[in-house]
């Protein structure tokens, strides 16, 4: 059983059948590589119930099997290494060097690490923790299960029980029980973890850059410059990543105790949001840092209108967890910008467009599956076999709103999902909102993010008055009580 990724080219060297690798760092007759992929801080009762079953885990496995997680492993790992005084290779001090996983990088948001992974690899960030696995790394596809704590003692002892085969007939026979995917890839899964780890790798919150260690002091965060020339997709994961490798160093500038904000509110709490019913009252829009920094618009010049934080605060309960996680990057992200200017920010709009993008994918986008008839909740964010539900948008163009890729349903992209409801409207002559005046306000907040979005993922440059722009477009989401109607459609179609 091994543990840390400390040296990713591990994984691009057994993939090369590079001798020296797999001497070095895999048992010759290893059949199954296995991956944990799990929100630590989301889901904390998992992470806690992976830490007190890693000792068995560790002392049942057999050489054939190589378990290890990317990141942020459960500290009680570490702690079951040390009461082993290290030794949990038979005295290997090479092996038990290798396998510490106090090695396996520790990052300084492991949330938004895991959802790095999680869209890095394709796999539904809602349906986490999950198990990724292969019995080879030469292989230019790798499988996943989702997993929970009553089930992977049981899917880790049949992990090893796999024999070394590319496809296999226990995944047809296993696949109606727990669900097994396929993600197929452009290079060998060896490769793409090198290139992934690497990534990780880089996120370590123990790394110290030399300058660091020899000046006492970091250096100053800045964002790295975006090339837009690529698929639409690289580029929002790039614009992602880097999104959270700035927040890193900013965290190590200790910003939060600069001395210029240090009335900012920290209110963005992700597992246990303020109730509506305790924001402080009178709050208003004129004691925000956010009104202080942004040019926002608000839908009245009401001056008792609602803080930005304090919309914030009594939305938050509505959004699922990759969309707050991603909202909380942007919110963040935008925080740090006190004082300064930059010349692209288009890392620090991505977020917000990212989160109103996931939001409709479970609402807005499914009451249109259900226009054309999908059954719902059954297939509820799931491909459903022999439906169509292309939405027609003039006559040679189509928009599939029952597209699978990977066998797992996918859903458009926020263009496609606006559009799509558009026109879905204009036929159907209905909406979910509460007037037409509602709707034409909503639609037209979709399109100005739609097209900032757009701008930030293609134009070589985006500006603060894009930020201030779709920061204004999120006020008029909170003000309108859009969420709260996204959320019901959210309920309905979920079952």
């Amino acid at each position: 059983m091994g543990l840390s990724q400390d040296d990713y080219e591990r994984f691009k060297g057994k993939a090369n059948q590079d001798a020296n690798f797999v001497r070095n760092y895999f048992n010759a007759g290893t059949k199954i590589f296995a991956i944990l992929l799990h929100d630590p801080e989301s889901d904390p009762e998992f992470d806690l119930a992976v830490g007190r079953s890693f000792k068995e885990w560790y002392t049942k496995s057999d050489r054939n099997f190589h378990f290890t997680t990317l990141a942020d492993p459960p500290i009680s790992w570490t702690i079951i290494t040390q009461e082993y005084e290290g030794n949990l290779s038979a005295n290997d001090k090479v092996l038990n060097e290798r396998y510490n996983p106090r090695n396996i990088p520790n990052t300084s948001d492991p949330s938004l690490t895991s959802l790095f992974i999680a869209e890095y690899l394709s796999i539904p960030f809602q349906k986490l923790p999950a198990i990724i696995f292969t019995p080879d790394l030469k292989s230019p596809f790798f499988y996943w299960m989702p997993t929970n704590t009553l089930g992977i003692q049981g899917q880790l002892d049949w992990l090893k029980t796999i024999p070394n085969t590319i496809e296999l007939p226990w995944i047809r026979g296993l696949n109606h029980v727990i669900k097994i995917r396929k993600i197929n890839l452009k290079r060998s899964f060896g490769a793409e973890l090198f290139a992934l780890g690497r990534k990780i790798s880089d996120l370590d919150s123990r790394k110290q850059d030399s300058i660091t260690a020899n000046y006492f002091s970091p250096p100053k965060a800045f964002l790295k410059p975006i090339d837009k020339t690529q698929s639409e997709s690289q580029v929002e994961l790039n614009l992602f990543y880097s999104g959270i490798e700035y927040l890193k160093k900013k965290k190590e500038e200790f910003l939060d105790i600069d001395n210029n904000i240090t009335d900012t509110v920290r209110f963005l709490i992700i597992k246990d949001p303020l109730p509506a019913s305790e924001v402080k009252k009178g709050s208003t829009t004129g004691s925000s840092f956010f009104s202080r920094v942004f040019n926002f618009r608000n839908k009245s010049a009401n001056t008792k209108s609602k803080s930005f934080e304090d919309l914030v605060t009594m939305n938050l309960h509505f959004l699922q967890k990759e969309s707050k996680l991603f909202l909380e990057q942007g919110i963040r992200m935008a925080h740090s910008l006190y004082g300064q200017s930059i010349y692209d920010y288009s890392p620090m709009i991505l977020p917000f467009a990212k989160s109103f993008e996931k939001e409709l994918s479970y609402s807005i986008v499914h009451w249109v599956r259900k226009k054309y008839d999908i059954t719902l909740p059954q297939y509820f964010y799931e491909y459903e076999p022999g439906k169509n539900a292309q939405v027609k948008l003039g006559k040679n163009y189509t928009i599939d709103f029952n597209q699978s890729r990977n066998e797992l349903w996918t859903s458009p992209t926020l263009g496609g999902q606006i559009s799509g409801f558009k026109n879905t409207v204009l036929d159907s002559k209905d909406h979910p909102f509460k007037s037409d005046e509602d709707y034409q306000q909503f639609l037209n907040l979709a399109y100005q993010i739609k097209n900032i979005r757009n701008r930030a993922c293609h134009s070589d440059r985006t500006s603060k008055e894009d930020l201030d722009k779709i920061l204004s477009c999120w006020i008029g989401l909170f003000e309108m009580k859009y969420f709260e109607i996204l959320n019901k459609l959210k309920k309905e179609y979920q079952g």
